[in-house]
């Protein structure tokens, strides 16, 4: 057994005298330097280092092995004793699991109190406390829901996520299994066949909930959806006990097969993609069965797997790899934060301040514990719930005496304040929470005041940054009902100029957000809904990215591939006259510079190279292009060179980004008149030229 990279259990071997008792597993090397190799591409992963996209896969790795191994040491337990002792699993689980990961809880929470910033901070203890009851996983889920996560900083206490479906499964695993063998008299293969329904059930629902809209991160991050993982390693270690003699060829293409199964992976963590949708729908079951085939590989006596993963240097990683595991991620994320390190040299660093601190945790902590040298079993036993109980005082204490307000901006309730399409109808206002409920009576009011306006009317559409722009205009509008009055608008999260596109962000792939294709349907929906006078348009942040045009095209950036450019240019003049043909006027708000990976006004350490202001310049000479093709209907203003040039500009856009409420109304006081003044002129050209066809068409 084993959790995500806890060492396997060491058993005395000894060969059955007959083929009925189950065998019994002793200790592999083998196995240890598996979880060495996967423990190594994880690290690469988190550390951002470029040519191993599908490392992620590793952690599939963690869950199969975890699953034939405790597997493995339930069937010897049953075939020993003639029974399963439910406390006695969980007292050496926690045995085994506990000791390390309270130590590494304390020290994270240490860590972020030193460097954390105000949304590491704000959110510590619910971060803390998720890891601490192993249920960060879904704690994940919840956040992957929410916008403004992909802006917030990264939590130190992320990875924990794994831990969390491992124990949710050991939760449940002895009691299934003795409910199994209680209602089947010890049957293994009614064992194996309901652990294989349950695998292909999880499967099935996971492919139903991605099919269904649910996001990457409730398939990726959801116990029920990862249970297949698992459950196909218990499956794959009842068989492996209860087929004992295995004849010579039948030996060879064992090797055989694990060896060309460890190619596979190999190569998938090379090239594969964690956005790809066949993951989420049999992809990953697929893989647990290729990681299936390297472990009974690894176990063969002889054979080129068993030669490749025992490499002491893979089986030294394994055997620390669970403390490893638990002390690299705050690690990596300290060093993206606080240092200009590239993604090369926080792995260099990471890895040497990991594997050294790992190696004490495992000396000090983890293995004395284990064996009893530290702590004889008993007292182990009676020392756990008050360590659990001084850890989350420990939480509670820290986060109650520097608590610190985020400074996470709440893109929901902005949707809802500005959109059409996000206001629920009267008849539903029934079902709304107290805060959805005060935004729609406060834009109830608001209407009314509007409705007795004479002003003309605009409305925002675009991304998220028009979004936070079009709040602050409606709040300086609403001082100001005889100057200019808000309608409502369309801003998309998440959503760029383009459509069914994938961007690219520091070697990561960034899936489009759920709607995005039909975004214009919208705009349109909203413009014939509503009377506008001017229609206001921002887009950029996500358009400077790299872009793929197409599944498997090459990576394009603005600026430099001119297919991009084109692109990006005829779907914002499509944009633009969708818009002509249902408002007056269409005013493009040039969008400033920003910068990615800033974090409360501070911007990091090494600058991202979508940061890079030629390529916003590139997108706002785009605007320019699109506007001067439709002279006296469509101009610009330059909201860019007002915010690049303020000396306050980190205050104004704390994560580079995004303007918050406060600095959009404060934006707004200079950029209302301006919006204002760009109407009164192509109005008064649009009479001025009305008039000289009138007095044509007089003289003719």
């Amino acid at each position: 057994m084993t959790t995500l990279t806890a060492p396997a259990e060491r058993f005395e071997v000894s060969e059955p005298s007959s083929p009925s008792p189950p065998r019994r597993l002793g200790y592999q090397p083998a196995l240890d330097g598996l979880r060495g190799l996967a423990l190594v591409a994880i690290v690469v992963f988190h550390a951002q280092v470029e040519g191993l996209p599908g490392a992620f896969l590793s952690v599939s790795t963690f869950f199969t092995l975890s699953g034939f191994l405790i597997m493995s040491v339930v069937l010897t337990e049953q075939s020993s004793s003639g029974r399963i002792r439910i406390w006695s699993f969980y007292a050496r689980r926690a045995r085994r699991l506990l000791p390390a990961a309270l130590v590494a809880v304390v020290l994270t929470v240490g860590l972020v109190m030193v460097i954390g910033d105000s949304t590491q901070m704000a959110r510590l203890r619910p971060d803390a406390l998720s890891a601490l009851l192993y249920s960060g996983n879904w704690r994940l889920v919840l956040a992957g829901d929410s916008y403004g996560a992909l802006f917030e900083s990264p939590s130190a206490f992320t990875h924990f996520w794994t831990l969390g479906i491992e124990e949710q499964f050991y939760l449940a695993f002895p009691l299934a299994v003795v409910a199994i063998f209680w209602a089947t008299r010890r049957s293994h293969m009614a064992l194996a066949l309901t652990f294989g329904a349950l695998a292909v059930l999880s499967t099935g629902w996971s492919a139903h909930l991605f099919a269904g809209g649910a996001g990457i991160d409730r398939v990726y991050f959801g116990t029920d959806t990862r249970m297949a993982e698992l459950l196909i390693g218990g499956v794959i270690a009842i068989w492996w006990a209860r087929s004992s003699n295995f004849r010579f060829r039948h030996r060879r293409l064992v090797r055989a097969a694990g060896a060309v199964a460890l190619a596979i992976m190999l190569i998938l963590w090379h090239v594969a993609e964690r956005t790809t949708s066949a993951f989420y729908q049999g992809g990953l079951a697929a893989y647990a069965l290729l990681t299936s085939m390297v472990i009974v590989a690894a176990i063969q006596p002889i054979g080129s797997v068993r030669r490749v993963l025992g490499w002491r240097p893979l089986v030294y990683l394994g055997t620390i790899s669970y403390g490893a595991y638990l002390l690299h991620w705050p690690i990596l994320v300290w060093l993206q934060l606080r240092t200009p390190l590239s993604s090369w040299g926080r792995l260099v660093i990471g890895s040497v301040i990991t594997l050294a601190l790992a190696t004490v945790l495992y000396r000090v902590v983890e293995h004395p514990i284990r064996t009893g040298r530290r702590l004889p079993r008993p007292s182990a036993r009676r020392a756990a719930v008050p360590a659990i109980a001084a850890v989350t005082a420990v939480i509670i204490g820290a986060t109650a005496w520097k608590s610190v307000e985020p400074t996470n901006i709440d893109f929901e309730a902005a949707a809802e304040r500005i959109n059409a399409n996000a206001r629920p109808a009267p008849q539903e206002l029934s079902g709304l929470t107290a805060q959805q409920r005060e935004l729609f009576d406060r834009w109830a009011a608001e209407q009314r005041a509007i409705e007795q306006s004479t002003a003309p009317r605009f409305a925002i559409f675009g991304d998220s940054t028009a979004l936070l722009s079009g709040v602050g205009l409606t709040n300086w509008a609403m001082d100001n009902l005889d100057r200019l009055a808000p309608a409502t608008g369309s801003a998309e999260l998440g959503c760029g100029v383009l459509t069914s596109v994938v961007r690219i962000y520091g070697g990561i792939e960034i899936p489009q957000q759920p709607g995005c294709d039909g975004y214009l349907e919208r705009w349109s929906a909203a413009a014939d809904g509503d009377r506008i006078d001017i229609a206001l348009v921002q887009f950029g942040p996500w358009d400077v990215h790299d872009h793929r045009l197409a599944a498997g095209g090459p990576a394009l950036t603005i600026g430099k591939d001119s297919a991009l450019d084109d692109a990006l240019r005829e779907q914002l003049d499509l944009a633009v006259t969708t818009l002509m043909s249902r408002v007056g006027y269409v005013i493009l708000l040039s969008s400033p510079n920003v910068t990615f990976d800033r974090v409360d006004g501070r911007d990091p350490p090494r600058a991202d190279p979508t940061s890079d202001p030629s390529r916003m310049e590139r997108f706002r000479q785009i605007e320019r292009e699109v506007a001067g093709r439709h002279p006296g209907r469509v101009g610009v203003v330059d909201l860019a060179s007002y915010i690049n040039s303020s000396p306050d500009e980190t205050r104004l856009r704390p994560d580079g980004i995004h303007l918050s409420e406060a600095t959009a109304t404060e934006v707004a006081a200079w950029l209302g008149p301006r919006i204002l003044d760009a109407y009164e002129r192509a109005d008064e050209a649009v009479r001025a030229s009305d008039d000289a066809g009138d007095r044509e068409g007089r003289a003719a």
